[in-house]
């Protein structure tokens, strides 16, 4: 690892140390799609309090959204770049036709290509890595990339199969969706430095059993008929649709019980806020700023009973 430091500014001195001494204070952010603009409100809230992070390291969409903090993106300006890649563009709201994925991925990459600005991984101020699964190589298929074009670590890693092409190295591999292998990546982050760590994920609650026979699934002109029927409709089994089931693939590593949790990790696991949803980003801003608004209130409860993991993330302070 090395690092950049400013001669003109004492962040990066205390980066530094804090790096040498073993007290480094980690981010690990988890993927979850449309929930993700909640790691930007939680971020702010810590940054409210005089936190500063030494490393950023995240999978999905909590390596996009921390890609923006690496380059010293503010808060809001990590709102506007989401407003920018998926509401102004619509980078997951193009359907195409489905020999290589289900969405075109071109106007979701020229975005991110736009909003990492040619920044390259070890030209940040922050230190930064993503995660991304390599499902070529079983056994083997945690892929950490701490080198190269920015937007190409993010885009690897916010690879969904099937709903995105995957991306491809120099050297032949395939990648796709770090949530696959690793949708909390904190054992990578602990590779890296020693010291305290925030991470956050976002838990799938678990499922009720489901009251549904597989016959009762209707094959697709049977499926046809009886959506344009609207009484028909009414009569569907409720059976998950793909969207939901690839989310719940997704959630089955990132339990914490999973993780390799010591006392000064602060683990924080925000509820779905009204707007969010897994691939729906229209209420991004929402979704922010109620994360935010969760987050000052969930500080302030373990403040108050003196958590030492926060504790110790306070202590870096100044």
């Amino acid at each position: 690892m090395h690092h950049h430091v400013s001669l003109e500014d004492d962040r990066d001195f205390k980066r530094l140390y804090r790096f040498f001494t073993g007290r480094a204070i980690g981010f690990v952010a988890g993927g979850g799609g449309g929930f993700g603009p909640a790691h930007a409100g939680i971020f702010r809230a810590f940054q409210e309090r005089g936190v500063e992070f030494d490393i950023l390291g995240g999978s999905s969409v909590g390596a996009a959204v921390l890609a923006g903090f690496a380059q010293l993106f503010t808060p809001a300006e990590l709102d506007l770049a989401l407003e920018d890649i998926f509401v102004a563009n619509k980078g997951f709201k193009r359907r195409t036709f489905p020999k290589y994925s289900l969405l075109d991925h071109t106007a979701f990459d020229d975005a991110l290509q736009r909003q990492c600005r040619g920044a390259h991984i070890e030209d940040l101020w922050i230190p930064y890595f993503a995660v991304a699964a390599d499902v070529d190589r079983a056994g083997q298929s945690l892929y950490l990339i701490r080198r190269g074009p920015l937007w190409k670590a993010v885009r690897a890693s916010c690879s969904i199969p099937a709903i995105l092409p995957p991306m491809f190295t120099d050297d032949g591999r395939m990648l796709v969706d770090g949530g696959v292998v690793d949708n909390i990546p904190l054992s990578p982050m602990k590779g890296l430095k020693s010291g305290p760590n925030l991470i956050v994920y976002f838990d799938v609650p678990p499922a009720e059993p489901h009251a549904v026979t597989y016959e009762s699934i209707p094959g697709r002109w049977e499926l046809l008929g009886r959506l344009l029927n609207p009484f028909a409709r009414e009569k569907l089994p409720n059976v998950p649709g793909p969207v939901s089931v690839l989310r719940r693939c997704f959630g089955i590593h990132q339990s914490p019980a999973l993780l390799p949790i010591e006392p000064l990790d602060l683990v924080l696991a925000p509820p779905p806020f009204p707007g969010s949803s897994f691939i729906d980003f229209d209420r991004h801003s929402d979704v922010f700023e109620a994360a935010h608004k969760w987050c000052t209130l969930q500080l302030d409860h373990l403040e108050a009973k003196h958590h030492p993991a926060l504790e110790a993330i306070l202590a870096a302070r100044g």
